[in-house]
């Protein structure tokens, strides 16, 4: 009799689950359908809200009709957002199209002709190098500044002289000289590092023409270009200063000026300088820069700065390092959101020897309602950065009586798939809530993906 019971209930188990995936394909179908009457009748809101949604999700599932909404309609805001859909999709299907387009322009609206070029600037469809130039040298204000952005992406070495040669033209506004800078850092051709340098270091020029300069020259690699930042670094002017370190970040750790410029930035008065610097630090992993960003973590007087500072530590990676941040996690006087900063550095970093402090605060949180804001950072930010060592904490919150808590828990569940926790979300997901039940429903969708 319990035999015939145990089979009993495996069959109804697997006939209901039929049921789910049954619904399921009912519901997905039903969606599909309301896309497709969407693009097809919708006002043009919905329309650009559901292409909006579709590209936010790089859902390519309906792509074909999308494109042949963008071949039908004649609706530019539609279009504009269609170009940016396949874009984000990173598929060239509208190549065609644009390339035509560029060819004569100059009647369109100005936010149309900005997206085609950020489509072929993006895609990197360097036949329409050839068009975009013609429009530069159309001397259309109106399409200047695109122009320039999608050379600095699409060009080469004849195209930065072509800007170089545009540049000695007095009558060029700040404005446009500034997008001419910015479209020659990103070609960084070395033949026009000269031209670049001589810029970088005129007093008497723009500050951000001046700060697009020099980022140009420092992309080429030229070690020459370390003794203009060593002088440049002694500028008045915080924003030279802040894009000098930058720029010596290029050059870090291997050059001992570089390192320099960088360490010293850590003490400058301005706090974009400082900021500058911390990021280096973080980027480059520079260990060199281990007792300046203690310090900085302890006593800056920008807040931001300060938890910038966790990153960076924990990017470096020393002992010293990682026990400062293990202090700050399991440090009860300080605030839940230094906290919740320290854990998330260390766990972005993989920080294995902050781990039990992570725990034994997450324990902490979950017996004290008072920690509940902690408690959710820590949550989020295990589930963020998928880990394997956190199952117990994971079915922890999966088991508590706090709602948001629970859902957390499921998020952690979700990101790394602990196999001891899928009893929890299992029992979550055939609980006898109401079907509506937001947690219950969560808990089925991540069973779903999980099981395909």
């Amino acid at each position: 009799m319990k035999k015939f019971r145990i089979a009993f209930c495996l069959l109804l188990l697997c006939f209901s689950s039929i049921l789910l995936c049954e619904d399921a394909k009912k519901d997905e179908k039903s969606e599909l359908e309301k896309q497709l009457d969407t693009l097809n009748f919708g006002l043009e809101s919905d329309v650009t809200d559901l292409i909006s949604s579709l590209t936010e999700d790089k859902d390519a599932s309906i792509s074909k009709d999308v494109l042949n909404l963008f071949n039908q309609t004649r609706n530019v805001n539609i279009r504009k957002k269609i170009l940016f859909y396949f874009q984000k999709l990173e598929d060239p299907c509208l190549k065609d199209f644009c390339l035509d387009f560029l060819l004569d322009p100059y009647d369109e609206e100005t936010e149309y002709v900005a997206q085609v070029m950020q489509y072929v600037s993006e895609l990197h469809i360097t036949e329409a190098v050839a068009p975009i130039m013609d429009i530069l040298k159309s001397d259309n204000e109106q399409f200047m500044s695109m122009s320039l952005a999608a050379i600095g992406k699409l060009g080469g070495p004849e195209e930065a002289k072509f800007l170089v040669d545009l540049l000695r033209n007095e009558e060029l506004e700040t404005s446009q000289k500034q997008s001419l800078m910015k479209a020659l850092g990103e070609l960084a051709v070395v033949e026009t590092y000269d031209d670049l340098v001589e810029i970088a270091q005129d007093e008497d020029e723009n500050t951000f023409v001046r700060r697009y300069a020099i980022e140009a020259a420092s992309k080429m690699g030229k070690k020459e270009v370390i003794k203009i930042l060593v002088d440049m670094n002694h500028s008045k002017d915080p924003a030279v200063r802040s894009v000098v370190v930058t720029c010596a970040g290029n050059f870090v750790p291997d050059d001992p000026d570089a390192v320099t410029i960088v360490l010293d930035a850590l003490k400058d008065n301005h706090q974009g300088v400082r900021s500058s610097s911390i990021k280096i630090c973080r980027e480059k992993k520079l260990q060199e820069a281990e007792k300046s960003l203690i310090f900085r973590a302890k006593h800056d007087p920008v807040t931001n700065l300060k938890y910038d500072s966790y990153y960076a530590l924990a990017s470096v990676n020393t002992k010293d390092a990682s026990s400062f941040l293990a202090s700050v996690i399991s440090d009860d006087k300080a605030s839940e959101t230094a906290r919740a900063k320290a854990v998330d550095a260390a766990l972005e970093y993989s920080i294995s020897e902050c781990y039990d402090e992570i725990k034994a605060t997450a324990k902490k949180t979950l017996e004290d309602d008072k920690l509940k804001n902690l408690r959710y950072a820590i949550g989020k930010s295990i589930a963020k950065h998928k880990t394997p060592h956190f199952e117990d904490i994971c079915m922890a919150f999966l088991e508590h009586k706090d709602v948001s808590t629970k859902g957390t828990g499921l998020d952690m569940y979700a990101s790394s798939h602990y196999s001891e926790a899928k009893q929890i979300v299992e029992k979550i997901a055939e609980s006898e809530e109401k079907a509506n039940n937001p947690l219950k429903k969560k808990a089925q969708l991540i069973l779903q993906k999980s099981s395909h």
